[in-house]
This record gives structure tokens, C-alpha cells and sequence, in this order.
């Protein structure tokens, strides 16, 4: 996947022109976003505007505007998704944006491709504390702030599938899909039983956080404990999981992420929670970089069209939290139960080798877990836990307690003892004699 030149987008350009006027492949030849004014006015800022940002490209001092048609010639050319795409009357424009863009990517390693979509940033020109964006796209010709999903989650999706064959999308999860010509590939069956994953990644991740105190971010490390977003703990957790799969350099990656909206229509943009929740996500990217080739659109509220999917999706994880035992602050609350024997291995890691999973009931799943023996040691050790993944100090904690009451006792006792002694009365002959020496 890579940027087509000036002079092979222009070839493009007019075969694919006559190639669409003669098969009518595409109604209309265009989409309702290519039309497009002057693609570097700053005035030209409407409601429906993004600032994108290409985390693997050179930090450029120019950072253009476009509009949606520019953007989305732009995405199809990078992906080689032109075949039947017409760039219509606006063509110089949007080559003139495509070559600019090649030459800032030109020393960008070959990695898979991270497309990530983010609502409800409050200054999307200022999300990434080090970057600038690299462009922002707007246009004054949209009056619709649902254009850029339209272009990024539908246009996108028919011209990339028609260009490429041999590809299919799939979904990982309810946030992203893949576009991957392998549907059993290795990063697919990574996400085969994410849901019941959640738990452990996210418990995971905030024991890492909490370590790493040499990266400064202007917040305490403790602060992660405080939120209790369950579409940002599913959000970044799935982020955390990509990291952790190898995802082929052919494959491209789309991830939308609403939990800042969540979070700034609960508490508001100029909450510390938000503002953390903000950074931690910012800064992960980032970091996620060094192993893909990253293009992050930030965007503010777009308005009230997003209701009805964050309400349904926010039941949806609370069915997911509490099947993973989780509380409203994503620890662990109680026993995690799973619908298979392979979700239960895949949510608790077999058990951390601890155990194994059994069936306690109809459809209904969980960790065993048994004693191992250290023969080094001749240690035998008890575990306990969701996943086997704690060791059982109980009978420790008995032995401690009642040791401790006992010793309490004994001390108690001995004092009082000690208290004792020359308080009580002499004899009756000893009592006389004193009293008789003391009245002669």
C-alpha cells in the first residue's frame, strides 16, 4: 500500500474518468463529499471538522486544510482503492494534497495500517501535546457532521473491497474491524475471546501504569483506579490487545473510540478525569506507533446522533463487566463465570496453569483450582481466585490470628499477674504483730 506519484495518479485519474463514464460502475461518478472549494482556506471551517494527525510521518511546519472530498481521494489512493473512484472536476486540487502527502510518507517504515477515529475531543487541534495536526479537514459545502463517518466507515469500506478482491472485514470487536485477506489469521483469533480477556488485560495494564513512574504525565499513576468508564476500560483494553498480537503489514485496522464523549457529557472537558483519560489515550497511541502506521482523526461532539449507539453499547458492557466479575471500577467483584470451556481458558489463561476450567453448571464455566507442590521448597501452595491467580495465605492468616490472640492473652495475663503480687493480705499472725508495733 503506498502513495501514488503526481504522474501515475493523473494516468490513474483518466482511465479510471473513462473507465466510470463508459460502465456507469459508480452512480453519479461521485460521492456527495467530492465536491470540494479550495482545499488550503482557513475559513472554509465548518461544523463537521476533524484534525488528523499521521503519527509515523515527519512533523510538518504546514499543516493544510482540505476538504472531505480531498480526504477522501487521499485515504483510497493511499490504500490502492482508486479503481473505481473518479476524482471529477476538483482533481488538481486533491492530487496537489495526495503529492504533498507522499513526500512527507516517503521515509514511513512499511507497518500495518491503525485508522482510529476519536469523538469528543475539545480541542481536536491539541490532542497530541507534541504534534501538530497534519492536516484538518473540513468543508463548507457539508452541512452533515455524520459525512466524515460516511467517508471513512462507508465510502471507504465499498471502494477499498472493490479494489481489493481477495479481502474481506471482519470484526474484532464492536469498536474495530479488518480489513485482512486471511479471516483466520493470527490477529483475528487474538480477538476470538477478547470480551472475556477484559478483566485480565485491564488489571494488567493498570499494574503496568502504576510501575512505570518515570514517564511523567502531569498526573498521578493512581489516578487510573479512579476511572470507571466502561467504554473507556473497553476502549483502551482493546488497544492494549492489539499491541500484543502481530498483525500483518497488509492488513489495516479501523477503531472508532467514543469513550471521551462518554466521559465529557458525564462530567465535562474540564474535569481532572477527563483530562487524564485524555492523556493516558493520547499517549498510548503514541507509543502504539512503534508498531503501526497510524492515522488518528479527532473530532469534537458531533451532536446527538451518537446517543443511541453509546446508551446500547453501554448495556452491552454491562452485561460484559459483570460476566467477567468486574465492579463499576473494573476490579474484581466476585467469580467470573464463561459460556465454554475455551472462552474460560481464554479468560483466565488456563487457569494460570493453577487449575483447569470445569463446567459448574449448565452453560456455565470457571476455574478449579489445585495445589501445586514446590520439591525444591517442599512447599505445597494453595491457589485461589477468578483464574487461580492468587496464593491462598488463609490458613497463614488463621495461624497469625489466633497466635496473635493467644500471645495478647498470655500478656494480658502475666501483667496482671505482676499486679498482683504484694497487693494481697498478710497472714492473720503477721497482720497483729504489725498492728501491735505500730500501737506500742
Amino acid at each position: 500500500m503506498k502513495v501514488l506519484n503526481l504522474a501515475s495518479a493523473i494516468a490513474s485519474v483518466l482511465s479510471v474518468s473513462l473507465a466510470s463514464a463508459s460502465s456507469n460502475t459508480w452512480s453519479n461518478a461521485q460521492d456527495s463529499d467530492s465536491s470540494v472549494d479550495s482545499p488550503h482556506r482557513v475559513s472554509d471551517i465548518s461544523s463537521d471538522v476533524a484534525s488528523v494527525y499521521e503519527l509515523n510521518t515527519a512533523n510538518s511546519n504546514v499543516s493544510p486544510f482540505i476538504s472531505h472530498g480531498d480526504f477522501h481521494a487521499y485515504l483510497l489512493d493511499r490504500f490502492d482503492a482508486t479503481e473505481h473512484y473518479s476524482l471529477g472536476p476538483d482533481a488538481e486540487s486533491k492530487l496537489e494534497f495526495i503529492e504533498h502527502q507522499h513526500v512527507l510518507r516517503k521515509n514511513v517504515p512499511v507497518l500495518p495500517q491503525l485508522i482510529v477515529s476519536i469523538h469528543g475531543v475539545d480541542t481536536p487541534e491539541e490532542f497530541f501535546s507534541e504534534r501538530q495536526p497534519s492536516y484538518t479537514v473540513s468543508d463548507t459545502k457539508s452541512t452533515s457532521t455524520k459525512t466524515l463517518d460516511v467517508i471513512l466507515f462507508h465510502n471507504f469500506r465499498r471502494h477499498f473491497l472493490s479494489s481489493h478482491v481477495n479481502y474481506s472485514l471482519v470484526d474484532l470487536t464492536k469498536e474495530m474491524m479488518m480489513y485482512t485477506s486471511e479471516p483466520e489469521s493470527t490477529s483475528v483469533r487474538h480477538f476470538r475471546y477478547f470480551n472475556e480477556q477484559l478483566l485480565r488485560i485491564w488489571q494488567s495494564y493498570k499494574s503496568h501504569f502504576s510501575r512505570n513512574s518515570e514517564v511523567d504525565i502531569g498526573f498521578s499513576p493512581s489516578t487510573l483506579n479512579l476511572i470507571n468508564d466502561k467504554l473507556f476500560i473497553n476502549e483502551l483494553s482493546q488497544l492494549v490487545h492489539l499491541s500484543n498480537t502481530k498483525v500483518e503489514n497488509n492488513e489495516v485496522v479501523f477503531m472508532t473510540l467514543d469513550s471521551l464523549l462518554s466521559l465529557a457529557r458525564k462530567i465535562g472537558h474540564n474535569s481532572s478525569t477527563y483530562n487524564f483519560s485524555k492523556k493516558v489515550l493520547s499517549d498510548y497511541l503514541v507509543k502504539l506507533s512503534e508498531q503501526f502506521d497510524i492515522t488518528v482523526v479527532v473530532r469534537k461532539d458531533m451532536g446527538s446522533h451518537h446517543n443511541a449507539r453509546l446508551n446500547k453499547r453501554g448495556d452491552e458492557l454491562n452485561k460484559v463487566f459483570q460476566s467477567n466479575g468486574m465492579s463499576k471500577r473494573g476490579t474484581v467483584a466476585g467469580t467470573a463465570f464463561y459460556e465454554s470451556e475455551d472462552a474460560c481458558n481464554a479468560g483466565t489463561s488456563t487457569c494460570s496453569g493453577h487449575g483447569s476450567c470445569v463446567e459448574l453448571s449448565s452453560k456455565k464455566w470457571g476455574c478449579s483450582c489445585k495445589p501445586s507442590f514446590d520439591k525444591a521448597k517442599s512447599k505445597t501452595t494453595k491457589w485461589v481466585g477468578y483464574d487461580c491467580g492468587k496464593i491462598d495465605i488463609s490458613a497463614e492468616a488463621n495461624l497469625f490470628l489466633w497466635s496473635g490472640l493467644a500471645l495478647v492473652v498470655f500478656l494480658v495475663g502475666g501483667i496482671q499477674l505482676l499486679f498482683s503480687i504484694g497487693s494481697e493480705p498478710l497472714p492473720g499472725v503477721l497482720d497483729a504483730a504489725i498492728l501491735s508495733k505500730k500501737n506500742a
